[in-house]
């Protein structure tokens, strides 16, 4: 049997420092590799370094040698994971002996692989490894080396992002292979999360990832427009990563103040891989796509990548903390009924949309047009605005995605202060800012992990008492009714500036917003449409607002009041009932377009009443049309929960 070697590296070059082996004794069958074709591994320093060898003998196992990259660091070692019993890591020079606390009889054609944290790999180049199992009489029970491994150069990482470097994206190559089809999302197979939901370069992401297949595959893709494709493969792991269960998801109970908090956590999940955020990855929202190598199923994890230096003209913040409300990991979320959590934990996968939460059914929409229009974009999360808040002083508009329920006290007063101090908001949906949440500290990873939200005091509704804060006060409308459905029709007012005057169906979906006329409204606040709603299931008014706010001493606010309106942008929303049409994603992509005109630089909403409705924008421009849709092979996407 010959040996089978595989050795995973953070990265760049392998020039080996012999090691004490002994030579094979007399008549011995050693062990050759087992490929000949070169592996290409791309370069994340920090990486967790992998050895696996099959053994070609039997005998007393006592240890493995392993070669350490020529030039490699090594701080802080341990070992992640290993199947040697009681195996216990020594730092060696040129590398590190593994040894079993106690030695034991093992049979040919067993398996042995480890998982060791803390190399610093050195800059790129080709080479091999050999790895070596020895008895306890220095009997060599498998010998063998990997193929030629090739280990690229770190990306520096820039002082900042050129303002148009989402141009520079579109004329790189997209591919559609980032997409996961219905039939191969099994969250079982393989699902997982990252140790932050945001990074800037230079940062090292870990990812922990619960698998049934043995090995797994990694493929991480920027998403965008890139010619209609979708999205862009940025990193990829080229040969396998060890796939493992994880201990089941924990349910804790109780908090430290003994009050019940019922949340599932992912937090003694070990970790799987890491990645260095290098100068490869630009500013955007990135899906991890994690298959098993044997099922071909698993599922995504997405990752936002900053811009921590450079000014943009807009910030988009994804809604992080509110995809983790909805998310059911584990048994248990802030709304199911038999077990409610009143503590949310980010140390776990995401259910919904094949893992993506609600980016894949209501927020990559603007991605997808907003980058097809060469837009000046930064990204974020929405909690960044809590642990991040000089971001917005790098923004002209702050954007926010379809579904920002969740927001801590201090997210609400960076963009209350945002706003005031003249940045503008670009709230592109309905719901925004409902609930206060108060952010915890995670055990895995300790940072603000895990927040609070019973719903009651400090936790209750923005709107309620004993101290309210209306989100009308910032949005000029506030969330009214759900599960419904209306139909816009465009008028004479700025926003429908050269839009067909057709009727948009199902505009109004998901859950809305209207001006509340019981509670104060903003100066300069003006109704652009009002769509009337076939239904409305909570006490109120059947109508959804589409508002504007300019009171001439901040910034402008716009607000779509709906779930909906990002979804229709690239034509593909989660209500299974219906389809938006390709007349009205040019309507919907143009009113857009003149939202951020206004926002921009168009003409204030008080000189739009002195001139009359029909005042045209002074900055009016056309959206580029382009692909209207990602091509074929989109999966089924599940709408939001829409609850309150």
């Amino acid at each position: 049997m010959r040996a089978k070697v595989l050795a995973l590296f953070a990265a760049s070059a392998l020039v080996l420092v012999p090691l004490a082996v002994p030579a094979p004794a007399e008549g011995e069958v050693t062990a050759g590799a087992t490929y000949s074709a070169s592996t290409r591994v791309e370069s994340t320093p920090d990486q967790t370094l992998k050895y696996a060898i099959t053994l070609t003998r039997s005998g007393t196992f006592s240890r493995l040698v392993l070669p350490l990259p020529a030039y490699a660091g090594k701080s802080g070692l341990s070992i992640h994971a290993s199947n040697i019993r009681g195996a216990k890591l020594e730092s060696v020079r040129g590398g590190f002996v593994l040894r079993a606390k106690t030695p034991y009889a093992i049979s040919a054609g067993r398996r042995l692989w480890v998982m060791i944290n803390g190399i610093r790999t050195p800059p790129a180049s080709t080479a091999a490894v050999t790895i070596t199992a020895l008895s306890t009489a220095n009997a060599v029970l498998a010998r063998g080396t990997t193929p030629a491994l090739t280990f690229t150069r770190v990306r520096p990482c820039p002082s900042g992002w050129p303002r148009d470097y989402v141009t520079a994206e579109n004329r790189l190559a997209g591919t559609t292979a980032w997409r996961l089809a219905s039939t191969a999302y099994d969250s079982k197979v393989a699902a997982g999360f990252v140790s932050q939901t945001s990074a800037a370069c230079g940062d090292v992401v870990t990812l922990r990832v619960t698998s049934s297949d043995y090995q797994v595959g990694v493929s991480i893709y920027r998403m965008g427009y890139y010619g209609g494709t979708g999205a862009r493969l940025v990193w990829a792991s080229q040969t396998a990563i060890r796939g493992f269960p994880q201990p089941p998801v924990e349910m804790v109970k109780l908090d430290s103040q003994g009050r019940q908090v019922n949340m599932p956590t992912g937090r003694r999940w070990s970790q799987s891989f890491s990645v260095r955020i290098d100068g490869a990855f630009r500013p955007g929202v990135y899906l991890a796509k994690i298959i098993g190598v044997t099922s071909k199923k698993g599922s995504y994890v997405p990752l936002i990548v900053r811009d921590d230096t450079a000014g943009h003209d807009r910030l988009v913040l994804d809604s992080v903390a509110t995809w983790q409300a909805y998310n059911s990991y584990g048994g248990a979320s802030a709304y199911t009924t038999t077990v409610r959590s009143t503590r949310v934990s980010y140390d776990r996968p995401l259910v919904q949309n094949q893992g993506t939460g609600d980016f894949l059914s209501l927020e990559y929409g603007f991605v997808y047009w907003a980058e097809k229009q060469g837009f000046d974009l930064n990204y974020a999360a929405d909690t960044d605005l809590h642990a991040r808040p000089y971001l917005v002083d790098k923004a002209g508009t702050i954007v926010l995605m379809p579904h920002t329920e969740y927001w801590s006290t201090a997210m609400r007063a960076t963009v209350d202060a945002a706003v005031a101090n003249g940045r503008n908001l670009a709230s592109l949906g309905a719901n925004q800012g409902y609930w206060r949440i108060n952010p915890v500290r995670s055990i895995l990873t300790g940072a603000d992990r895990e927040y609070e939200i019973f719903r009651t005091g400090d936790t209750s509704r923005y709107r309620d008492q004993p101290d309210p804060d209306p989100e009308q006060s910032l949005f000029g409308t506030m969330f009214g009714c759900q599960h419904m459905d209306g139909t816009a029709k465009p008028n004479d007012t700025w926003l429908w500036q050269g839009v067909g005057r057709g009727a948009i169906s199902h505009l109004a979906q998901g859950e809305v917003d209207y001006v509340h006329t019981d509670f104060p409204t903003p100066a300069g606040l003006q109704v652009l449409t009002t769509i009337p709603l076939d239904t409305c299931n909570i006490a109120g008014e059947p109508r959804a607002d589409i508002v504007a706010v300019d009171n001439e001493t901040g910034g402008r606010v716009f607000n779509a009041s709906t779930h909906s309106w990002v979804c229709m942008l690239y034509g593909h929303c989660p209500w299974a009932t219906w389809a938006a049409t390709t007349t009205a994603q040019v309507q919907i992509g143009q009113a857009t377009m003149n939202a951020f005109s206004w926002l921009d630089a168009g003409t204030a909403l008080s000189a739009l009443g002195r001139a009359g409705a029909r005042a045209p924008l002074a900055v009016f421009r056309s959206q580029r049309i382009g692909e209207l849709r990602p091509l074929s092979g989109m999966p089924t996407l599940e709408p939001p929960l829409d609850q309150d």
